[in-house]
């Protein structure tokens, strides 16, 4: 039976470290099978993992929403620390009945300013797990579409390709290999570039995302 497992991260103000792996279909070896009985070879493709999110446009696009809701609650709760630290200093200032009535004020404005970032917090997480819901489901049918058409009983899901992210650490290589051998990380020691699926898989998620619009 063929078990499937995609597990995809994303951190604050963008995407963050992801990891990726459909897992195996593999013929086991009969129970009753000699010692001369040859395993079937596994056939595996790669995906890009850093390319596929920064390539595929409905990820971007998803991302810049999200990005954008932030910012605007980050004026809105902005402007209600402003309008509190003023009643604040009104407060101070104040005596008797004034300053009773100003204290009170401020103890419901903070009241009311909680509660707004308890809401846009609890709304953000929503918005960010149906994101990866959503993404998950596009990116997993291409993967598995793919892998069904070329016959491949695995397909890895890796940070970075090895000879590109070195390239981009010239004089900090050792920083690029923390990266890339950092758990969950499954780095290919070796990549033949026909086995490399992440611009078929970026191009078909594309084209699918441009048909949904």
């Amino acid at each position: 039976m063929s078990r499937s497992a995609f597990v995809l991260g994303f951190g604050s103000a963008g995407l963050l470290a992801a990891g990726l792996f459909l897992g195996s279909a593999l013929t086991p070896r009969p129970a009753d099978a000699g010692p001369k009985a040859e395993a079937k070879p596994l056939r595996a493709g790669h995906v890009c993992l850093s390319e596929l999110m920064r390539e595929y446009t409905k990820w971007q696009e998803r991302t810049k929403e999200l990005n954008g809701k932030r910012t605007e609650a980050a004026k809105k709760l902005t402007a209600m620390q402003e309008v509190i630290a003023a009643g604040g200093r009104q407060a101070d200032a104040a005596t008797g009945d004034e300053k009773t009535k100003l204290t009170n004020a401020l103890f419901e404005a903070r009241r009311k300013f909680e509660d707004a970032e308890r809401g846009y917090r609890a709304e953000f997480d929503k918005d960010a797990a149906d994101h990866v819901k959503e993404l998950y489901a596009d990116i997993a049918g291409v993967i598995r579409k793919l892998a069904d058409e070329y016959g491949l009983d695995v397909v890895y899901g890796y940070p970075g390709h090895p000879e590109r992210v070195m390239a981009q650490h010239r004089g900090s290589e050792h920083v690029a290999i923390e990266m890339l051998l950092r758990p969950p990380a499954m780095l290919p020691l070796y990549l033949r570039d026909s086995a490399d699926l992440t611009e078929e898989a970026v191009g078909r998620l594309n084209a699918k995302h441009d048909r949904e619009k």
